[in-house]
């Protein structure tokens, strides 16, 4: 899932956004890629023995979740988003 790195390095949040999207649909389906998402589907499935595996699921997820923050941050301190804007994904620190 290069994509995800791809679009956050794009230049502007309207990039990212659509880079994240399109790269999601494309990878999605694809018929030689697995159906779902493995990072969700994986720590659903995981019982008691597995919990090492939900748990690196979970910090995979973090780290995407603090990627996105970090994008988002960057937009609102450049213009790109008004000050005033919080996206969902912004934690409460970061909210007004």
């Amino acid at each position: 899932m290069t994509h995800i790195r791809t679009a956050l390095d794009k230049p502007t949040l309207h990039e990212v956004v659509s880079g994240l999207l399109h790269g999601t649909v494309d990878f999605l389906s694809q018929p030689d890629h697995p159906r779902g998402c493995l990072s969700i589907q994986g720590a659903l499935a995981c019982g008691e023995n597995a919990e090492p595996v939900k748990q690196a699921m979970i910090a995979l997820r973090k780290g995407g979740e603090e990627a996105l923050r970090k994008r988002m941050t960057k937009a609102q301190k450049s213009g790109e988003l008004p000050q005033d804007t919080t996206p969902p994904i912004m934690p409460a620190s970061y909210r007004r």
